[in-house]
């Protein structure tokens, strides 16, 4: 009986991962570069300037707050953000027109350079950047946002019950952990699936249940709609405000009486107190020049997986510190910040966004060995029993080749663009992510034209040029080259081209192996009298 349960286990495990597997290993992938998607966001902005000894974050205020008094001492309010942690590369500052008959007033951006002060006159190239790529998880693209959500909400659904039946099938969840038989066939593609899938099975458990909080409205709208009046759109929207607040600091209004703003550096004493040095990167000045001025701080995103509206309060006509606010303890709202918190990993320092990174490449990797596992296996039996391999084998091989390998091409495709595609187009951030997606496109079709073996040899040669060449690319179309940054000390500009190299390293290392093992496949394969003819035979 238990082994009749465990058989039905794996028959519905090995389905459910073939029926929205594509689909998963699109989403896994994008999502993973999700965990990049600044520093992808970075290398896409090359014309973005970059300075090599920025100064400290005392010194950037002081040089931001000289500039804002002198362009902008009558805002209704100051926003400085100060270069430090993955979301701020440069000193940017955005002041806010006080409103005019009852109209909003006007926002100006501007870039400083840090040590002079002076506004940084650049245009930066319009694109998705990797804010593209991680929404692509979640929202695809070309479909309705409301019809995406439901198909990736299902697949999410499907996925996670894929996982139970997966834990279930395993008798020897903990042995998987430590085997792997190198060069075994089907059995080495099985205990790869294994491997990556124990090895970082909490993540992946982690992220499937997490990902349901993000959409649980529109999953599950009934139970708003009958708790709440005034139709489905109010209802979510009260049902939100409800379980999950975001409450703000209760600041006074201005006082309209003038009163100097005192310096802003000396409160980073009490930031670094509260905080740690280097926490704090977003400054916002309320009323600047008013005797009812305050001055909030605001952290990186890593201080605090459970309340990231943490800030500090300053009186800004009298520089005394106020108040540490926190966000009242909601139960509701304390689970759901954790668990998107886990899911996005905004909370991560760069040791556990690496660790996040693998663990997400891993995951891709656990539903493309699983997808090459359904073919192999069936493809095994019908050849040792000397029958024709079926339509559907045939099928889901050509499929597996275009997702699988096709889909990295894809997104390769997708950062060619960016470099390719004029600067001053028009719908230049749109063309990238059709430049994307017609690569896709083409790459489901060459399977379909050519033979597997032949198509996957190709596909990761295609792979390794489009990865390894990407360095050139960027050297030939812009300045930010490796020979630059390098020396710069530009890590993340240099990482990226790094990345990109080794990715078409390990593109060229597959595609030798994978022709070596079509080559001697196809030599077994071979009748004996067929083998043996040769120039001994003639």
């Amino acid at each position: 009986m238990k082994e009749g349960f465990r058989q039905s286990m794996s028959w519905a495990h090995t389905w459910l991962g073939l029926v929205i597997g594509w689909v998963l290993y699109f989403v896994y992938l994008t999502g993973t570069l999700g965990y990049l998607d600044k520093e992808i966001d970075y290398w896409m902005t090359p014309d973005r300037p970059y300075f090599a000894a920025a100064g400290s974050q005392r010194e950037q205020l002081a040089v931001a707050q000289i500039h804002l008094q002198k362009v902008a001492p009558d805002a209704e309010r100051w926003n400085i953000q100060l270069i430090g942690g993955r979301e701020a590369p440069s000193l940017d500052v955005a002041w806010t027109d006080l409103p005019q008959g009852g109209v909003r007033g006007v926002t100006h951006r501007e870039t400083l350079d840090p040590h002079t002060g002076q506004p940084i006159d650049y245009s930066a190239r319009a694109t998705g950047g990797g804010q593209v790529l991680y929404k692509m998880h979640y929202q695809l693209a070309y479909i309705p946002y409301d019809k995406a959500i439901l198909i990736i909400m299902v697949c999410t659904l499907v996925m996670f019950a894929a996982m139970v039946t997966g834990i279930i099938v395993h008798k020897n969840i903990f042995k998987d952990f430590f085997t792997f038989r190198p060069r075994k066939g089907q059995r080495s593609w099985l205990d790869a699936h294994n491997l990556l899938s124990v090895t970082a099975l909490p993540f992946h458990l982690v992220v499937t249940y997490s990902g349901f909080l993000f959409f649980t409205y529109q999953f599950m709208p009934s139970v708003p709609n009958l708790l709440y009046e005034g139709g489905s759109r109010s209802a979510g929207g009260q049902f939100y405000q409800g379980v999950y607040p975001y409450p703000q600091p209760k600041l006074p209004q201005a006082a309209h009486v003038a009163a100097p703003l005192v310096a802003l550096p000396p409160m980073f004493y009490e930031v670094d107190r509260a905080w740690g040095r280097d926490v704090a990167t977003a400054v916002e000045v309320r009323n600047p020049g008013d005797a009812n001025a305050r001055v909030l701080f605001r952290p990186q995103e890593t201080v605090s997986i459970a309340f990231p509206e943490n800030m500090l309060v300053f009186d800004g006509a009298r520089g005394r510190f106020l108040e540490n606010f926190q966000a009242d303890h909601y139960p509701s709202a304390n689970a759901d910040h954790v668990m998107k918190g886990l899911h996005k990993g905004l909370f991560a320092n760069w040791f556990l966004r690496v660790l996040f990174l693998f663990m997400g490449v891993g995951g891709t990797a656990m539903i493309g060995t699983g997808l090459l596992l359904w073919g192999n296996a069936r493809r095994t039996r019908l050849l040792a029993a000397q029958q024709p391999l079926h339509f559907g084998i045939r099928l889901v091989d050509r499929l597996n080749i275009g997702t699988i390998i096709g889909m990295p091409i894809a997104i390769a495709a997708y950062f060619w663009a960016n470099r390719l595609l004029p600067v001053g187009m028009t719908t230049r951030a749109a063309w990238e992510v059709h430049a994307m997606y017609l690569t896709m496109a083409a790459m489901f079709a060459w399977p379909m034209l050519r033979s597997p073996e032949r198509a996957r040899v190709e596909m990761l040669w295609l792979c390794a040029a489009a990865y390894g060449l990407l360095p050139v690319l960027n050297a030939l179309t812009t300045s930010r080259h490796l020979g630059h940054s390098l020396p710069q000390g530009d890590w993340i500009m240099a990482g990226f081209d790094l990345t990109a190299l080794a990715c078409g390293v390990i593109a060229a290392v597959c595609a030798l192996k994978v022709r070596r093992s079509a080559a001697t496949a196809t030599v077994r394969r071979r009748p004996k009298s067929l083998a043996m003819s040769g120039p001994v035979a003639s």
